[in-house]
């Protein structure tokens, strides 16, 4: 409703989702963990390359203008 105001939040959690991207490949394809903890890290890479790719083109704002919550581009 107010992405504008948020989406320092929302590309916060793009990069959060790219880790749990990493943690999840690493335990689910290469751990004990199985197939299931890897697909979801699979969802995980695709939903957090969306956040980081998409908002700063939607928003005509640059990531790292997202990273530091400043209104006006770096």
């Amino acid at each position: 409703r107010d992405l504008e105001h948020r989406a320092p939040i929302v590309y916060w959690e793009g990069l959060l989702r790219l880790a749990g991207f990493g943690v999840a490949v690493r335990y689910g394809f290469f751990g004990e963990f199985g197939l299931g903890l890897g697909l979801v890290g699979i969802y995980d890479l695709i939903v957090g390359l969306i956040y980081l790719i998409g908002l700063p083109m939607s928003l005509k704002r640059s990531g790292l203008s997202l990273l530091l919550d400043q209104r006006e581009p770096v």
